[in-house]
Formats: C-alpha cells, sequence, structure tokens
C-alpha cells in the first residue's frame, strides 16, 4: 500500500477550503460565548458547590433551548424534557429543597434571654406548631428508611425524623439528577 503524501501546494487548498472559511463563524460563536458566559463566569467562586451547579444549569438550560428550538432529530422533545427534569432537581438540591422541606410543618418562635452578669444570651425555642407527623406520612418510603440511618441509629430524639428524611430526599435528589446526567449526556448533541 502506498502512501499517499500532499504536496504543500494541496495542503493550503485544503486548509483554505475546509478551514479557513469557518474562522468567521468561530470568531462570532466565541465572542457570543464570552459575552453569553461573562455573567456565570464573574459569579462564580471555587468554594461552594452552589457555583458549580450555577454553571450546570446554565450549560444544561442553554443546551436544552437549542435543542427545543431545532428539533432536528426523533428524539429531541425527550432530551429537552429531560433536561428540564434535570434543571428542576439542579434548582432543588441547590436550594436544599428537601432538607427544609420539613420547616413549612414546623412553627417556632425563638426567644433571646440575657444570661445575668455576662454579655451573653441564650436561646430559647418555643414550638407554637408542630405537623411533622403529617410529613412523616405524607413520605412513607423515606420514612422506612429513616431507622437504618446513621443519626438516627445515635439518638433516640423523635424530632429529628423529619430532619432526617429531608437529608434522605435530598441525597436521593441529587444521586437521580446525577444519574440522569449520566445516562443521557452523549444523546444531547444536535
Amino acid at each position: 500500500m502506498e502512501s499517499t503524501k500532499l504536496s504543500l501546494w494541496n495542503k493550503i487548498y485544503l486548509w483554505w477550503k475546509y478551514e479557513v472559511k469557518y474562522y468567521p463563524s468561530r470568531i462570532k460563536d466565541g465572542v457570543l460565548n464570552l459575552i453569553k458566559w461573562f455573567p456565570i463566569i464573574w459569579r462564580d467562586r471555587d468554594y461552594d458547590s452552589h457555583y458549580l451547579l450555577e454553571i450546570m444549569k446554565f450549560k444544561i438550560n442553554q443546551m436544552s433551548k437549542l435543542q427545543e428550538s431545532l428539533n432536528l432529530h426523533s428524539d429531541s422533545k425527550r432530551n429537552v424534557e429531560i433536561m428540564n427534569t434535570i434543571l428542576r432537581l439542579l434548582d432543588k438540591v441547590q436550594e436544599e429543597h428537601y432538607r427544609h422541606e420539613y420547616y413549612d410543618y414546623l412553627e417556632t418562635r425563638y426567644k433571646f434571654i440575657h444570661v445575668d452578669g455576662t454579655e451573653y444570651h441564650t436561646v430559647e425555642e418555643e414550638i407554637i406548631r408542630d405537623d411533622s407527623e403529617e410529613y412523616i406520612k405524607k413520605y412513607p418510603l423515606t420514612f422506612n428508611q429513616v431507622t437504618s440511618h446513621k443519626i438516627y441509629k445515635e439518638t433516640d430524639d423523635r424530632r429529628l425524623i423529619p430532619m432526617i428524611m429531608g437529608e434522605i430526599r435530598h441525597e436521593k435528589a441529587k444521586k437521580l439528577m446525577l444519574k440522569l446526567i449520566n445516562k443521557n449526556i452523549e444523546k444531547w448533541w444536535t
């Protein structure tokens, strides 16, 4: 089998024909990307996962919009649905929705009481409304997982059950979000 070497002229011709004509659009796309991403990168910090999730949300949202607008293949609509589900999960994880949901079933009042002879205060908690049983009944499958949770095994305080349930639901949302990304990411091309 004979190896074919291209002459310098052929290399220049092929480069001109297949590469150079794309330079203007590549430069334009690069500049538009810099402008589009600038606010996200400007607010980015390296010390908190919140910022990583913000970048992920932005990128997946951009890909979702493109898939929806172009609708180039039969799976486009399904891909957009999955991306939107991931975006909702990203929001829930980022805002720690599941960790704090049980507060909707609990109302407390805090009093700061001065400690005599010092400049310090203690905090006294008064429970005004406690509907945590309602929260527990709302998620029976999660409640079943509580008894095997490490915090539950270390204490007998029943008030911790909703908090543990919130932690379990938060972890489940993170795992589902990452599982959906892992399973579908290679399908998100246009």
